[in-house]
């Protein structure tokens, strides 16, 4: 590397370069066919059913039951007030929320890298590890950009002390608050932590810590006393607040999460798999490591009396990607730990570039030859070991990244092909399947396998031809999804049905509005799977609960028509 280059990349990162590399993460995750592909209607029946009800006017948790917080649903629903009521403008969410997501991590980033070099080695890593390429069309999305940007925030307002900064803080907090209580909490102890840090170890000013946590407070309420005010006032407070406890305190005795995998449950079991390096699980605690080697790294700077702005930005960082990296262990093979990877990855390139500013050959050089007293060949010697190690850094993460983005990366691979002159059709979705462009007024503009295909036309043709608009539909047992795409409500509260048995009252209130509408029709999936019985008939109760359900079909139900994969109930 010749002098003006490493001028170059040894300088402080701008916003040219935040420009230059946000242009490139939005390439690298750019896929023109990401509305090719199976629909999951599973995951898109978390938010479709939601988002359905508060285009009809009702009101979440009262009139209907959703998983995580209001908010998930009307950024989505505004989405289909301006371009459409169909799956697409979700599907799009996602990925401009996942895409962004990415983006404010590139921000944060700019401000705590004091290398040119470092910023642009951790934003390799950080896409090509940490973007969730399977799941970006119906998962993450916005409610990570919410925490994130509390983040962004936060750091600005360490660097800068700028109130204003913390008042933004405050917004997303509860906004990520009131999408996923998970994202909030993350968010309220980042910037809650990083103030006492800052505050405990005087590096701010005290009095401007204080104003700036009043602002981060106003910026909280100006939030959250509209929409309690809101949900008060519409009869809906005391049912999300019933929803939040049982979610936070009942839902994981309900799903069986460890179907995928084994999650480590005691502190001696975190401790083998740490020291284990063939466990199956050892990568996923390797994070542990590096928020290990954090809290040392800020121990010796608080002994040294050397603490900054920049380390309460750490903090800040530190515990918003620890809370998630812990919450991540409910399903550690699953697009959480992905995310989880995100605040990790950055502050894994901040501890690198803090080792190789301390090790600055020159200066290393002349201590070790002084200060130690090193024979001078030795010296030189130790200097190429550090050097061969920057190199081989540069090589390995860069090498780990054009590896991922050649296996992974619908662009990279275009490309790749492009120049190499090697076909491309067999890089789309889909490639070699029997495929349909679907055009329902719910469902357009998405290319699906065939069988999917005649599933959606012949559902939406049947209850075209005999229901009328606003007549209830009931779809068993985990089909909400399908609810929108027919445009039929569903029966009671809990449209995705497994929600209702979260709590015994919730069943029951259940059964009695599915016996008390007793709809015309309902439609069952063939096929549980593999899946279904492993995450719920594991508990007794659960198995209960759907015989219950079973039998109440098969006692008033008989079979009327049929798609590839669902059977239509016509009422006897």
């Amino acid at each position: 590397m010749n002098k003006s280059s490493k001028k170059f990349f040894s300088e402080n990162p701008g916003w040219g370069d935040f420009l230059l590399l946000a242009l490139f993460t939005v390439l690298m995750t750019f896929h023109p066919f990401y509305l090719f592909g199976e629909i999951n209607f599973y995951e898109l029946g978390l938010y479709l059913p939601g988002i359905d009800g508060i285009l009809h006017g009702l009101i979440p948790h009262r009139d209907f039951f959703h998983l995580r917080g209001a908010f998930e649903l009307y950024l989505p629903a505004l989405a289909m007030q301006l371009f459409g009521d169909h799956v697409a403008v979700l599907e799009t969410c996602f990925y401009v929320g996942n895409v962004l997501v990415m983006v404010l991590w590139l921000l944060v980033g700019q401000k705590i890298y004091s290398t040119r070099l470092i910023y642009y080695l951790m934003t390799l890593v950080l896409i090509a590890r940490a973007f969730p390429r399977v799941t970006f069309t119906y998962w993450g999305g916005f409610r990570y950009v919410w925490g994130t940007a509390a983040v962004l925030f936060g750091v600005w307002f360490f660097k800068h002390a700028r109130p204003v900064w913390l008042l933004l803080a405050g917004i997303f907090s509860v906004l990520g608050l009131f999408t996923s209580i998970e994202i909030g909490v993350c968010a309220i102890a980042a910037i809650v932590g990083g103030l006492a840090f800052s505050y405990f170890y005087k590096i701010q000013d005290r009095r401007q810590l204080r104003q700036g946590f009043l602002y981060y407070i106003l910026g909280c309420l100006l939030v959250a006393v509209p929409f309690l005010t809101y949900m008060a006032a519409q009869q809906a407070l005391v049912p999300l607040l019933d929803s939040v406890y049982t979610v936070v305190a009942k839902m994981q005795k309900v799903i069986n999460v460890e179907y995928v995998d084994t999650i480590p449950g005691t502190p001696w079991e975190v401790l083998t798999i740490l020291i284990n390096p063939v466990h199956k699980n050892f990568k996923h605690l390797t994070p542990a490591y590096l928020y290990i080697f954090l809290f040392i790294y800020l121990f010796w700077r608080a002994r040294k009396k050397q603490l900054n702005t920049t380390d309460a930005c750490l903090v800040c960082l530190g515990l918003y990607g620890l809370i998630m990296y812990n919450a991540a262990f409910r399903l550690i093979w699953a697009a959480q730990f992905e995310m989880a990877l995100q605040p990790e990855k950055i502050l894994f390139f901040f501890l690198l570039e803090r080792a190789l500013v301390t090790m600055d050959a020159k200066k290393l050089y002349y201590f070790l030859k002084d200060k130690l007293n090193m024979k001078k060949d030795v010296a030189q010697f130790k200097i190429y070991v550090i050097r061969i190690l920057t190199f081989a850094l540069i090589a390995s993460t860069v090498g780990y990244a054009v590896q991922r983005f050649n296996k992974r990366f619908f662009v990279y691979k275009w490309a790749r092909n492009t120049v190499l002159g090697k076909e491309r059709e067999s890089l789309k979705p889909l490639y070699g399947q029997e495929t349909q462009e679907v055009h329902l007024p719910r469902v357009k503009g998405m290319t699906v396998p065939l069988w999917q295909a005649r599933d959606l036309e012949l559902l939406a043709e049947f209850f075209d031809k005999n229901t009328q608009p606003g007549e209830p539909v009931f779809m068993y047992p985990e089909m909400g999804a399908y609810s929108f795409v027919i445009d039929r409500p569903g029966v009671g509260r809990f449209l995705m049905t497994t929600f209702a048995w979260f709590q015994e009252p919730w069943h029951e209130e259940f059964m009695q509005d599915l016996q008390k509408t007793a709809p015309r029709y309902a439609v069952l999936i063939k096929d549980l799977g593999p899946t279904f019985p492993k995450v719920y008939f594991k508990i007794p109760a659960n198995k209960k609960k759907f015989d219950d359900v079973d039998q109440y079909l098969q006692a008033h139900y008989t079979i009327v028509a049929e798609t590839p994969t669902m059977w239509i109930y016509g009422r006897k």
